[in-house]
């Protein structure tokens, strides 16, 4: 096998998962670990018959490309061992709330915020624009404290 086609080939692959990341700006703090959020990356996923957006927030962009290649995306993306080894913010939009299930890598506590319990959320976008968010911890008892900016495009199945 030609060996720079094996590099090209591995670069399209490369660029094409990280083609759907879009930006962050902020900080996400986790039992005194903190972390500049510099990536955005999210898909749409099913719960309870109603579509949620998925956007997670780190430090590096986050490949989707295995998830999206699959039925269940999500069950895929939270069993990827890669994806516990990286300290981020997984915030779930739907059309009734907003929420933030967070990982700190090498950490197997959930760490949880909502607007109910002191998350400030303000999320935009969707249906084949690129979702656009601020959060904001208003409460510094909660487990999660963020205070950043995200916009991204929503990866689709196959892409």
């Amino acid at each position: 096998m030609n060996p720079v086609r094996v590099v090209l080939a591995t670069l399209l692959a490369t660029w094409a998962a990280l083609a759907h990341a879009g930006e962050a700006r902020g900080t996400l703090t986790l039992a005194g670990t903190t972390v500049e959020l510099k990536a955005a990356t999210a898909l749409t996923i099913q719960s309870g018959g109603e579509p949620i957006t998925l956007v997670l927030l780190s430090e590096k962009p986050i490949d989707l490309k295995a998830a999206l290649a699959t039925d269940d995306p999500y069950l895929t993306l939270i069993n990827d061992p890669v994806l516990d080894g990286v300290t981020h913010a997984a915030v779930f939009v739907s059309s009734k709330r907003t929420s933030i299930n967070a990982h700190k890598a090498g950490d197997s506590t959930q760490y949880l915020a909502s607007r109910k319990f002191g998350l400030d959320a303000t999320v935009s976008g969707g249906d084949g624009t690129p979702v656009k968010g601020r959060l904001r911890s208003t409460d510094k008892e909660m487990s999660v404290q963020i205070d950043a900016e995200f916009s991204t495009d929503i990866a689709k199945p196959g892409a």
